[in-house]
């Protein structure tokens, strides 16, 4: 589960004609403070009448808190101004009239981070802009383990420094580590309270699969208990990705590193599908499902669900006894025919929010009939989405453009026996993960290909043969402790 950064108001008014403007951040930031350095450089329009300006008038919204330490122009030091309910407001000098102005700007903002857990903190910083001009700036923060930038944005992490580059205003998410408390760190995560064995897949798989990696440094993750976390996010949730962060619930046992794999994939679609504004989510849940469902055929000895399927029943070994055990499909097979042969469109609006089952299996099978059907990769998309332009708010506008390179109604067949083939097809697929190290420096990743199992139910001589060699194993047992029995009483 996935939950998008929301930008926040942030304003800055040029009160004089405006040609073009770029602004340049600098700021050092802790969880106890932050300090910050801003650069505007104006440029009035030559063709409007009121340019050259004889004294630039600006509005620019800062902390409520902020200390404003330094204000010049290029004329020198700004005396004309006032700082009220957050609002700064500048006259710069009245001298020659000019076509250019520079207005430097230093606060220091003395209040602490918002505190997430007690390990864990996160600040948030505004930057207020121009429509259409450029943001871009350098942040150093001691203990940096991944952020966010809201907007059209780019922007990289390298230890303790986020460069970033935006249009118009924006807003800056920092997630601080407390160094002094006590936490689980590997290579690719920092776990505030319990760490997850093998954690490493849950990282070099999605990147892999997906050629694509997260941002962060190291990705905080937080396990709260299952009622607290129940209460705030839902009991039908398991975890959940925010503002580059991993919330999840304590009670997940072994499905702990797929559920985990599944987020890693959020924070890379955070990226990938920076474009959509759309709310909807088939395919970012439909692509985190995938990875996690591979994730599961790795580690897992007994067969795992089928997609529109059908039931798989087996047998395993408990306490010496034989179960019959059977694993049910996730998504129903005539449910899915139904939605086909009602010509219904539900899927273009859905934004996991209701019939949640069939969503999440939907999305699911768009992803696996494009990589068992299709020859294809997940890595094609995400290739795809990263090449979209601009910003697509409508919904009916995305599922035109993601039509375009991925079929977004897999077997979607008038004939029943069609469609039941095809998801026996996607199903019976031999599927496989490619598991990848990241190059220091570089984009490249060094990428392995595991192939995956398909679960094959023992045949009958298999389970007598199971059966016999167990009855032996307890006929020793019970002949060696006869046998130390009848040596006890001669000693």
């Amino acid at each position: 589960m996935s939950n998008k950064f929301l930008l926040f108001g942030v304003m800055a008014l040029l009160l004089s004609a405006l040609g073009s403007a770029q602004v340049f951040y600098e700021s050092e930031a802790s969880i106890d403070y932050e300090k910050t350095n801003i650069t505007i450089q104006l440029s009035c329009d030559s063709s409007e009448d009121n340019c050259p300006v004889n004294s630039w008038n600006l509005e620019w919204n800062l902390p409520n808190e902020a200390q404003i330490e330094k204000l010049n122009s290029s004329r020198g030091e700004i005396e004309d101004y006032e700082f009220e309910r957050g609002v700064l407001s500048i006259t710069t000098n009245v001298q020659t009239p000019t076509e250019n102005e520079t207005v430097f700007i230093q606060y220091q903002n003395d209040q602490s981070a918002e505190p997430v857990h007690e390990k864990f903190y996160t600040r948030e910083i505004d930057l207020p802009g121009f429509n259409s001009e450029t943001n871009s700036g350098n942040i150093t923060a001691k203990n940096l383990l991944s952020g966010q930038v809201s907007g059209t944005s780019s922007y990289n992490i390298r230890e303790d420094s986020m460069k970033f580059s935006t249009e118009g205003s924006s807003n800056l998410i920092l997630n601080l580590l407390d160094e002094d408390k006590e936490y689980f760190e590997t290579d690719y995560f920092v776990f505030a309270n319990s760490e997850v064995e093998e954690s490493d897949l849950a990282y070099e798989a999605p990147i892999g699969i997906l050629e694509k990696q997260p941002k962060a440094n190291k990705m905080p993750v937080i396990f709260i208990d299952s009622s607290t976390y129940d209460s705030e996010y839902g009991e039908w949730s398991q975890a959940r990705y925010s503002q580059d962060m991993i919330i999840m619930r304590e009670d997940l046992d072994e499905r702990e590193l797929p559920v985990l794999a599944h987020e890693v994939v959020h924070a890379i679609n955070s990226h990938v599908l920076s474009w959509d504004r759309t709310g909807t989510s088939y395919l970012d849940e439909g692509m985190a499902t995938y990875v996690e469902y591979l994730i599961q055929r790795k580690m897992s000895e007994k067969p795992v669900y089928e997609v529109f399927g059908d039931e798989i029943t087996y047998e395993e070994r408990r306490e010496g006894q034989r179960y019959e055990v059977t694993q049910y499909p996730r998504g129903d097979k005539d449910e899915l025919w139904e939605y086909y042969q009602q010509e219904s469109n539900a899927m273009k609006d859905w934004n996991g929010d209701n019939n949640r089952e069939f969503g999440y299996s939907y999305g699911q099978l768009i992803v696996m009939n494009h990589v068992s059907r299709n020859d294809g990769e997940l890595s094609d998309i995400t290739s795809d989405l990263n090449q979209i332009e601009g910003s697509i708010e409508n919904n009916s506008e995305k599922w035109e453009k993601l039509g375009e390179f991925v079929d977004l109604e897999p077997c979607n067949y008038e004939d029943r026996e069609d469609f039941n083939n095809c998801l026996e097809e996607i199903n019976d697929h031999n599927y496989t993960i490619q598991r990848a190290e990241p190059i220091e420096d570089s984009e490249e990743f060094q990428i392995d290909r595991i192939e995956l199992e398909k679960f094959e139910p023992e045949s009958e001589q298999e389970n007598i043969q199971e059966e016999i060699q167990a009855e032996t194993q307890n006929i020793i047992l019970w002949l060696q402790q006869a046998f130390n029995r009848f040596l006890s009483a001669f000693r």
